[in-house]
Formats: structure tokens, sequence, C-alpha cells
């Protein structure tokens, strides 16, 4: 944030000082003084014996004047009568009360410490003189003296602490222009009873205004000007009511308020007259980690100055007695507070540092304060991987700002926007993208930028569009766009993406428009796409996407456009996507879709569903259902040309039917063509129902699994129905399953033994029929060895009941005889021959076979019946 400052200028009326009529009271420029910067020693001289240790009556010589002729000759001229050598005494000096002289230039030499024996002083005027050497500490014994000046004279050294012994001052305390150094001493503040005026002014006099200045409520002038003095000027000065005159001008003191009520501040540190100058902003580029402010060889350094705003801010050299009070803002604390040293050094934190410098401490002066930024978070090129086409682009929309020098991380966040287009840019782009926190729209439309989408691209959460079409992008969509939540336009069209789409594109609740069309994009839509409640258009053609589309969809209830063409998209389309309350546009084509169309797509303003394995459940499709030659919707799909087929007829010695299994005899070879002859392969997530259309009952329902068998006993006809469509000729076919199998195709329906007397013994009675024989046909594919066998499943019983013991036997060619039972008995074993043929007559010798056994004594003058079952046993 930038600050201005406004200064306001006030003019004031301050009157002069009441001084005697020998002290000047003004100043022009071509008066100033210019002083070269000295090191100045502030420690005090040693303290003298202040103390007369002459009597009265003691004779003075020159040398008790310091042989001082101005001062000698003054003696002479207010006590003629008297000798200096011979008669004159030291109480004859006690007579003289004032001494002026003044405006001579002959008056040389020092005020000699001899000035102490004028004890009964009241008034000192040495000014306009030549005098020279320092101000005698002695001068601090008059301790009548009312007023003293000493004004324009050549004294040097420092003013003596002593003076402030001289507490019967009154009215005038003047030692201006001359050449005094060091500070003024403290002890001045005791003359706590001085009315008059204090000048100080036109001396190179260095340090602060003593606090001590606080207790000199009853002194009405002070003239600082044109001295060294530093610090602040008491503020008790300025609120006194009793100071009719403040003269601090041309000094470098500092109001302790930005606008003084009283007193001359012309070219000092106040107002529209000097002031703080510092460099308000410092780029850290080289990220040092302290701040030097005043070390001139420092990147940090602080350029921290006096101007001069009267002379177009001139540099006004600084004089070093000054402190400067250093504030951190961040942490609300004083960090330095010291003299202005180029050893001075702060800590930096890694981002944005901001400091107060109080010159003097004077914190209510905004002239006297400079405000420093350290930034050091800058923006670098690697930042954003060098990448030159966003770097112009930061640049062109902050033109004063520079990567890699000037431009903070602070700086882009004014960037809102980022749209280009159409323009051959290279690279890619970087993770630091997320650093252009303030985007709510990227734009980069037909580039010719490669690699992946940053994962930090979610940290852009102000985002409302992201176009990224028509690039050569890879990778995935990174798991973070879910972020986004702001976002309104999503666009990844025309790129090499590829990957699924992340489940967290869900928590996108404001999106509208979700484009993804032409990319490698693979595997099922997630189901969390039924969270975006907002969206109105959807395309997602031209990529790799698989799997059945999720129920989920049917939660967008402002989808008005759906393009998921050329895709691997499979299953039945959900009718809760159909059913779409406001759905317009559809397009479904080149996919895997199969089922039943639900009824309401059929209803849409514009459907396309070719290249799909999808019909309905009709002989004729409805009106709406119209295909026009040039654009057609609803080609090769089992509303038009598709149509199902498979094998009308097939033999197989099988009793379990496999339709699905190629390598079954039984296989139904279930598919389709468009155009009578060209084999399409179906989906294997068809709905089939196969019918067995002789007993009318439905023999198998599910999908085309190999794994799926039913039993036939015998040949079949069956009809079969895809995905339930039973109106649709185009959905149904009829396919006979010829049973191969070995048969007993002839058997007598009854055996014949005759009628017989009976005898007393034991008889085995023939068969009376001489054709009697059992025919086996074997029609299968694959031929092996069988077996014929009997089994007495009623005994032979005659009609009072009584049952034949043994009855039926079956008698082999070696004679041996066995009992016909409820057991199977193997009757004829059938072995393969090379010219085995498909019919097997059986027939036995008379003697060999079936034949009738009665015991002696066991039959009775009656008919006997029996009942045999025939069996072939398959049994290589």
């Amino acid at each position: 944030m930038r600050r201005k400052m406004l200064t306001l200028l006030l003019a004031f009326a301050i009157p002069a000082p009441l001084l005697t009529d020998t002290v000047k009271a003004t100043t022009t420029n071509s008066e100033e003084l210019t002083i070269e910067n000295q090191t100045i020693s502030t420690s005090p001289p040693k303290r003298q014996n202040l103390k007369a240790t002459k009597l009265d009556t003691d004779i003075v010589s020159s040398a008790d004047l310091g042989n001082q002729t101005w001062l000698i000759n003054e003696v002479k001229r207010q006590i003629p009568a008297k000798t200096i050598g011979t008669t004159l005494t030291f109480g004859d000096l006690k007579t003289i009360t004032t001494i002026s002289l003044n405006g001579n230039a002959n008056i040389t030499g020092p005020i000699p410490p001899g000035i102490r024996y004028f004890s009964n002083l009241t008034l000192l005027f040495l000014y306009g003189n030549n005098l020279s050497g320092e101000i005698p500490p002695e001068l601090g014994s008059l301790s009548k003296l009312e007023r003293l000046s000493i004004r324009d004279n050549k004294l040097t050294g420092q003013i003596p602490k002593e003076l402030g012994n001289l507490t019967s001052l009154r009215s005038e305390l003047n030692v201006a222009n001359n050449q005094l150094t060091g500070p003024i001493p403290s002890e001045i503040g005791n003359l706590t009873s001085f009315t008059g005026a204090m000048a100080f002014c036109g001396n190179p006099l260095t340090g602060k205004i003593p606090d001590s200045f606080k207790q000199l409520t009853k002194t009405s002038s002070f003239q600082f000007q044109r001295t060294q003095l530093t610090g602040v000027l008491p503020l008790e000065l300025l609120q006194s009511p009793v100071v009719t005159y403040l003269d601090v001008s041309y000094t470098q003191l500092v109001s302790p308020v930005q606008t003084p009520v009283k007193g001359n501040f012309t070219q000092t540190v106040s107002n529209n007259q000097l002031a703080v100058s510092v460099k308000p902003t410092i780029y850290n580029v080289a990220k040092d980690t302290t701040f030097k402010p005043f070390d001139s060889t420092s990147p940090t350094n602080s350029e921290f100055k006096l101007i001069n705003k009267q002379a177009q801010n001139a540099e006004v050299a600084l004089y070093d007695t000054h402190t400067v009070q250093i504030v951190d803002n961040a942490k609300n604390q004083i960090v330095y507070d010291g003299p202005i040293s180029p050893a001075v050094t702060l800590e930096l934190n890694n981002t944005s540092n901001q400091f107060t410098f109080y010159l003097d401490g004077a914190t209510q002066n905004t002239a006297a304060l400079g405000q420093v930024q350290v930034i050091s978070n800058i923006v670098q090129p690697a930042d954003f991987d060098n990448q030159t086409w966003l770097m112009n682009e930061i640049e062109r929309q902050i033109p004063d700002k520079k990567i890699g020098s000037t431009m903070t991380f602070d700086d882009l966040k004014q960037i809102t926007s980022i749209s280009i287009n159409n323009t051959p840019i290279t690279g890619h782009i970087p993770s630091g993208i997320q650093y252009l926190s303030g985007l709510t729209e990227l734009w980069l439309l037909n580039t010719q930028l490669t690699g992946t989408i940053p994962d930090t691209i979610g940290s852009l959460s102000s985002l409302t569009s992201l176009y990224l079409n028509g690039s050569q992008l890879q990778g995935s969509i990174p798991e973070s766009i879910g972020n986004l939540t702001n976002l309104v336009n999503l666009s990844f069209g025309h790129n090499q993406l590829s990957g699924t789409i992340p489940s967290s594109i869900g928590q996108l609740k404001n999106l509208r428009v979700l484009l993804l069309n032409k990319n490698e994009l693979s595997g099922p839509l997630p189901n969390t796409i039924g969270n975006l409640t907002s969206l109105v258009t959807l395309i997602l053609l031209e990529n790799n996407f698989s799997g059945e589309l999720p129920d989920e969809l049917g939660n967008l209830e402002k989808l008005e456009s759906a393009f998921l063409s050329y895709n691997h998209f499979s299953g039945q389309i959900p009718t809760s996507f159909a059913a779409l309350p406001v759905l317009k546009t559809v397009a479904l084509e080149n996919n895997d879709f199969i089922g039943i169309l639900p009824a309401q797509l059929l209803d849409i303003s514009y459907l396309t569903m070719t290249n799909n394995q999808v019909t309905i459940n009709s002989a004729t499709p409805p009106v709406t259902m119209t295909n026009t030659p040039d654009a057609p919707r609803y080609g090769n799909t089992f509303l038009t040309t598709s149509k199902l087929a498979g094998i009308s007829t097939t033999n197989t010695d099988a009793r379990t039917i496999k339709p699905f299994d190629t390598a079954s005899d039984t296989y139904f070879d279930l598919h389709y063509t468009n155009d009578g002859s060209t084999r399409q392969v179906l989906n294997p997530e068809h709905q089939v129902t196969i019918i067995n259309t002789d007993t009318d009952k439905v023999v198998y329902e599910g999908t085309i699994n190999p794994d799926a068998s039913f039993t036939q006993l015998g040949t079949t006809n069956y009809q079969v129905i895809l995905d339930n469509a039973t109106e649709n000729p185009n959905n149904t076919i009829q396919i006979t399953v010829q049973q191969n199998d070995l048969t007993l195709t002839s058997v007598p329906e009854f055996l014949n033994f005759g009628t017989h007397k009976i005898t007393g013994s034991t008889q085995n009675y023939q068969r009376a029929d001489s054709d009697w024989e059992i025919v086996v046909d074997d029609n299968r594919k694959k031929k092996h060895d069988w077996m014929l066998t009997a089994t007495l499943t009623t005994p032979m019983k005659g009609t009072n009941g009584q049952i034949l013991s043994e009855g039926l036997i079956y008698r082999d060619g070696d004679g041996t005889e066995t009992p016909l039972s409820q057991q199977a008995l193997p009757i004829y074993n059938y072995h393969l021959t090379e010219d085995a043929s498909e019919s097997t007559k059986i027939k036995w010798a008379k003697d060999e076979g079936i034949l009738l056994k009665v015991k002696a004594g066991e039959a009775y003058a009656q008919e006997y019946q029996g009942q045999v079952e025939w069996s072939l046993v398959d049994a290589p």
C-alpha cells in the first residue's frame, strides 16, 4: 500500500526578543556559519578553585588581570585615583559593578580568570570585540551578575558548566556568535529565576538542548539558531506561555511536533523545512538476512539523510550527534535506539519488513520520520521456471516492476486475468503459477505449451474461468483441481491429457461448463460428477473413457448439453440421465452403449446414437427418430441397420448347450451385421434371453457369458432375444439345435414265449417270435463303444399273483445263464470298428439272449407277465 503524506505549511508571527539595544536580534542568510565537522571532546575542564584568595587590602597586579590591556585600562578608567601594582587593592575592584566594552576590534586576548575578582559585577558586556580563548569557569563565581553578554567575539572551547552558578542572572545570557563547541551544559538549567533572553546562536555547539531547560519556566527568549545542536527541542519550551521568542532556525534541532505553535523553525526539522529522507522501498534481491540501514556499502542501505525542502530537496549533512530510533512495525517494538552508525544491523524475515525511523526519537513529527520497507520476497525468474512467456505477460501487466529486481510476490496479486490466445508460445505452465493468487481468469488457447498441468494450479482459489485448450499438455488432471471451488468454466480440450478424471472434480459445485474433449483421458466417469449441480454443458467427446455412465448424472438438473461421442462408454444409458428436465442435446455416437434407449431421450431436440448397439422395443421407430441423409443420427444401431445374427442350425452330441462358448459345437455364434453379411462383434454385456420354443420356457437369461449353459434332450428350436426387445425384429433370431445321440430305435413291444405244457422239470423256453430284434442307431459325430442293459422292473407274475422265482434270464453264447433282476444287466457290448455303420441290429440265436425259465413244480396253468427296461450305456 502506498501512502501519501500531506504536509501543511502554516505561518506564524513571532515577536522578537527584548534584549539590550546592543544585542543583535536578526541574522541574514549571508551571516550563516559554515562549520566543518570536527571531533569535539566533551569532557569538562578541570574544576578550578573559584574562591578569591586575595584580601581586600592586597595590591592588584597586572598579572592578576591576566595582563589584559583592555581590562587594565577599564579598571584605570573606573578607578583613576589608584594605580595597579602600587595602590590598587582587590577591595577597590569590588567597587566596579558594570563592565561594558563593546564593538572594539582592538579588544583582544582572553577573558582572564581574574574576572572573578570583580565579585560585585551585575553587568558584564564584552560583545562585538576580538576576544579569544576559552570562557573562564571563574565567571561562575560572579554571584551578583544579572546580565552577561560576550557575543560576537572569537571565543573558543566549551561553555563552562560553572555558568550555572550565576543564579542572579535575570535578563540576559548571551554567548552568541563565537566559536564555542561542545554541548550546552545542563547546569544552566539551574538558573530557574532567569526571566530574560538566553542566546547560544552562531556557535558550532553540538549535542542536545539539556532536559534541565524544562526548569527554565520563567525564561522568555531562547536563541539556538545557527548551531549544530541536535535532538528534540523540549516540548515544554514550545508550550510555555512565558516564552515569547524561540529561534532554532538553521539548526538540526527536531521539533517534538510536526507543526510548532511558536518560534522560528526555519531550516530545521519541522514543517516544510528540513526533513528526513529514506529510500522507502529496498528490494532485497540478494535475500540478505540482515538489514544495514546506515552502511553505504550494503545493498540494504536505507539512504537515510536530511533534505532541504526549500532547496529542491538538496541533501543536508547530518550532524554526527544525532540519534535514531528504529521501530519494527510488525513487532511494534523499538529494535534500535542510538547513533547513526554503519555498524547498525537488524534482523530480516523472509518476506516483507517495515521499519519506521525517528530522528532523535521525535515520534510526533513526521518531518523527522522515515519509513522503509525491506522487501525480501522478490520474484525471481526461477520462481516461474524461467518461462519467458509468463514472465513477459506479468511484466506487461506490471510495467513498473521487473522480475528479479523489483517485482514482489505481493505485486503479483494485482494480476487478475491472463489471456494468451492463438499465440505460438512455447514452454510449460510452471508450478509457480500458484503465486498469481489473484487470478480469476486464465486463458491459454491454441498455444504450443507442453508438459503437465501443475498440481499447484489448485491453489488459485479465485479462478472462475480456466481455459487451457489447444496445446500439447500431457499427464493427468491434478487432484487439486477440486480446490477451485469458484470455477464456472473449465476447459482442457484439444490436448494430450491422459489418466482418469479425478474424483475431486465433484467439489466444483459452481461449474457450468466442463470441456475435456479431444484428449487421451480414460477410465470411467467418477460418481462425484453428479455433484456438479450447476453444470449446463458437458463435453467429453473423443477420449478413451469407458465403463457405464454413473446414475449420479441424473443429479445434473441444469444440464442442457452432453457430448460423450467417440469414447468407449458401455452398458445401458441410465434412465436418470435421460430424464433430466432441461436436457436438449445429447451426442452419444461411436460408443459401446447397449440396451433399450430410455424413452425420455426420444423426445429431446437433438440426439445422436450412431455406431452403438442400442435398440428400441418396437418394430417401427417413433416419428421423432428420423435420420437425415447427410447426418444420420441413428445409423448402425438396432434401430436401423444393425441386426442380430447367429447360427440357424447346429448339430451336437452334447446334452449340455453352451451358447456362448466358442469351443463348443453348441455355440450360437451371436453377432450382428449392418449389411447382412459383414460380421460385427456384440458387446458381451448385452442381456440375452433364450426361449425353448418347443416348450415355451426360458432356458437362459443373462449376459453373453462363456460359462453359461443349459441342458437339452433331443433336437430343439430356440428364440434368441437381445436386450428384451421382443417387438424389434432386429433383436431376435431363431436357432435350431439338432442333437446327435445313441438311440434305441427299435425294441419289440412284447417278448412272446408262447404257450407250453407244464412239466415236472425245470425248463428254459425260447422266444416264440423268430424275427425278433433290437435296433440301435448311433449318429454321433464321435462314435465309441456302447453297451445295452436289461433291468427286470416287474417280475414275471401269474394271473393269480404267483411269481416265477427266476422268470427271465439272459443266456450268453457260452451258455452262462444270469437271471434278470432290478440291477441293470449288460446283455450286449458294442465295440467300434473301422467299418462301423450308424445302425446296429441285435439278434440272438434261439437258445441265447432273453429266455423264460420255469423251475420244476413252480408253474401253474395261467398267463404270466413281466416288464423289462432296456438301456443304452454310452460307455467306451
